[in-house]
This record gives C-alpha cells, sequence and structure tokens, in this order.
C-alpha cells in the first residue's frame, strides 16, 4: 500500500471560535465530519469523471489520487471551511493560509521522500514531470493573496522562477507563525528545477462549495434523466460507503480502477436508464378507520372480508395507498402522464365490466356473492400493463382497489344501489 501524505483532514477553522464557546461547541465534531463528507465526495467525483486504463484512490497517496494514463498522477488535497465572511460567502484563501501551506509541505516531502527512492534530484524532477499537484477547496481566490498570483504568472510564463521563488521566501520573511515559517521553508529548500517544476505542476480549484450538485451533474451525464438522478446516486453512494467500510477493516487500499467502477455500478446506470417503472419504498399514513373505506366495504358486500380481519384490511389497504403514491410520483417525475393514468382506469374498468356482465346474466340471488368474490379473484389475478411496463401484481392488487375506493367498480350485483 503506498504512503498517504499529509494526515487525517483537520481544519485551522476551528481556531476562530470564541473563547466563551461552550465545552460541547468546543467538542463537535460537525465541522471535521463536513470536512470528510467534502473529500469523499469529490472522490466520487473523480470516480464519475474516470476513463478507460485510469484509476482514482481514497487516502491512499494523498486526501483523493487519480493514476492518468503513461504514468501520470494527479494529487487532490481538500480543504473545507465553515468560516464564513461578511458577506456570509466562505473567506478567501490568504496568502498565509495554513491549510495551503502545510498542503504545499507535504507534498514538498513526498517529492524528495527518501523511502520513495526520491533522494536525487534527477527522481524529484520526474516525479514532478510526471505528476499535478490540486489544492481543492471551498475557500474564495483573494485578491492579495500573492503566492497565487506568483504561480499563476510562473505558469503563464510572466515570470521567472527566481521571481516565484521570491514571492514565497517574502511570505516567509512576513509571517510570525513558527509552523508556517517551517512549512515555506521546506518547500523553499527543494533543489531550484525541482521547484520551479513543482510550481508548475499545481492547480488551483477555489469556490467549489456545491459538490453534491457537481455529482449529480456527473451522473446526468451519462445520460441519466435528471429526475432519476438522486435515485442512482442514492444507490451508488451506500454501495460505495460500504465498500471503503470494508476495504479499510480488512487492511487494503481503497483504489477504484475505471473497469472495477464499471463492474460495481453498471446496474444502477442501466436500471435508471431502463423504460421500467422506478419503484419506491414508500410508507404511507394510514386512515383511522380501515373498515370506513369504501373499497373495503365493497369487498364485505360479497363476504371477501369480515369485520374482524383487521391486519388483511391493512395490508390491502397499504396496497391501495402505495399504488395511488406510485401514480402521483411518476406522474411528477415524467415517467407518465395524466392521460397514462387515465387509459389505465379505463383499461382495468373495461376488463372488470366484461367480466361483471357476462358472469352476473342470469344469475340465482343466492349465488351473487359467491360470483362476486370469483371476478374479484380473477381481477386480483391479472397484471396490467402501463406505457412500456407492466405493473406488479401488487401494484395491480393496488389499481384495483383503488377504482373500487373511487366508486368505479363494485364486487356485487347491486354495489351501485347499496
Amino acid at each position: 500500500m503506498d504512503v498517504r501524505i499529509g494526515e487525517p483532514y483537520q481544519t485551522s477553522d476551528f481556531k476562530y471560535m470564541a473563547s466563551t464557546a461552550t465545552h460541547a461547541d468546543k467538542t463537535n465534531a460537525a465541522d471535521k465530519s463536513i470536512g470528510f463528507d467534502y473529500q469523499y465526495y469529490y472522490f466520487l467525483l473523480q470516480i464519475l469523471n474516470l476513463k478507460v486504463g485510469q484509476s482514482v484512490g481514497f487516502e491512499v497517496k494523498d486526501d483523493v489520487h487519480t493514476e492518468l494514463d503513461q504514468n501520470r498522477n494527479i494529487f487532490y488535497q481538500l480543504k473545507h471551511t465553515t468560516q464564513v465572511a461578511v458577506d456570509g460567502q466562505p473567506v478567501a484563501l490568504t496568502k498565509l493560509d495554513k491549510d495551503m501551506w502545510k498542503t504545499f509541505y507535504n507534498w514538498a516531502m513526498v517529492i524528495s521522500d527518501k523511502a520513495a527512492g526520491r533522494e536525487q534530484v534527477q527522481k524529484q524532477l520526474e516525479f514532478t514531470r510526471q505528476s499535478e499537484f490540486h489544492l481543492v477547496a471551498n475557500k474564495r481566490q483573494s485578491e492579495t493573496n500573492t503566492i497565487f498570483e506568483a504561480i499563476s504568472k510562473l505558469q503563464a510564463h510572466s515570470i521567472t522562477a527566481d521571481d516565484a521563488k521570491l514571492v514565497l521566501a517574502a511570505a516567509e520573511q512576513s509571517t510570525t507563525d513558527e509552523n508556517i515559517k517551517d512549512y515555506i521553508n521546506k518547500v523553499l529548500s527543494l533543489e531550484p528545477s525541482v521547484l520551479e517544476n513543482f510550481l508548475l505542476s499545481i492547480k488551483f480549484e477555489l469556490n467549489v462549495n456545491d459538490i453534491i450538485g457537481l455529482v449529480q451533474q456527473a451522473v446526468q451525464e451519462f445520460h441519466i434523466e435528471k429526475a432519476k438522478v438522486p435515485d442512482v446516486l442514492v444507490a451508488i453512494d451506500s454501495n460505495l460507503r460500504a465498500h471503503i467500510f470494508q476495504q479499510v477493516e480488512n487492511g487494503k487500499a481503497v483504489i477504484l480502477s475505471f473497469e472495477d467502477f464499471h463492474t460495481r455500478f453498471r446496474k444502477h446506470f442501466n436500471d435508471a436508464r431502463s423504460t421500467k417503472l422506478t419503484v419506491k419504498s414508500f410508507s404511507p399514513s394510514m386512515p383511522d378507520d380501515l373498515f370506513a373505506q369504501v373499497f373495503i366495504k365493497r369487498l364485505m358486500e360479497v363476504k371477501y372480508l369480515k369485520t374482524g380481519d383487521i391486519e388483511f384490511a391493512a395490508d390491502l389497504t397499504i396496497k391501495k395507498l402505495q399504488l395511488a403514491m406510485h401514480l402521483d410520483h411518476w406522474d411528477k417525475t415524467g415517467e407518465i402522464t395524466s392521460k397514462d393514468i387515465s387509459a389505465l382506469h379505463d383499461d382495468v374498468r373495461t376488463l372488470w365490466q366484461g367480466k361483471f356482465r357476462a358472469d352476473f346474466i342470469d344469475c340465482d340471488v343466492k349465488d351473487i356473492e359467491k360470483i362476486g368474490r370469483g371476478i374479484l379473484k380473477e381481477m386480483l389475478g391479472v397484471t396490467f400493463p402501463l406505457c412500456d411496463d407492466v405493473l406488479s401484481t401488487q401494484h395491480s392488487n393496488g389499481e384495483i382497489h383503488h377504482l373500487s375506493d373511487i366508486g368505479r367498480i363494485g364486487w356485487h350485483k347491486d354495489w351501485e344501489t347499496k
């Protein structure tokens, strides 16, 4: 397993809390938790952007790292702050930002890592030429961040490496924070050609605030309908978190290749592209009086249900409500239209009408209840088509009970007048 650079996510933002904060405030893990989630969702974003032959790691070589073609690596350090400016936006990344300099320090340590065989300058040069170093944060760009400006100008070839080094040295002289001084001096200690290549390889990804929105967009770009994106993301998210837990528990590195991702998660995308209707786990609110429902009364008229059958009545009610909730959901998500719903109701009623009329012609009074139960039994054995899909038996039964509840079908010969 590769040695990870840096340390578990820590943020200096806890230091801005007032000394009057309660003990509970000081020990609250919410800020750390959101920092970890920020890192995790960025990892998921990189997974979704993988190409054939590439892989991405989580807490292995860095917070997140990507291995590209031709032995190229991208190292990502993720920094999330809950500290905000007066306008309510995240604070800016300043020239003496401790997170920034600690990140640069960690990268400089990796570049010159003797244990990794990079003690010699030539090896360090090879490593920096094959790598990119991305600082990702929800902080804003500061107009007075001379470090950001110097690195940008160096990459635009408008200043020299020596000019950029002078800016770094000036930052070291402008602070009294010994930790930041140590971080800057470690970066400045890199051999000049190595330092130049390192600075040329640094990328700033700032203002990355809506990380979940970016992940949702990446899912949608797999040709997934926007309405289905949340369901796909929930499925991927739960499976990925379980995979990370299992890998860490077994002492293994969390690294996924394009092929791994395709094998493990493609089903979720295929399901979302399917013309089959999405099925949700709705929890309907039950009525106070089960036996006051119209469809229950219709069932009792042919003795399919008795007053004491509370559990059975509850089960039938759930089927009816589940169907109604799914029709509403599918209509709202655009999977079906109101015309499709009306067509379903009409088709089911037409089927019922044919059976009802044929079975009750010339029937004896003593057989009415039995015939009614027979019609019901036949109807409950049918599954009904809806658009390009077929309703499940549960939902088809729910449709029958729904139509009965709204007064469109019944089971007793005289149900309309009872």
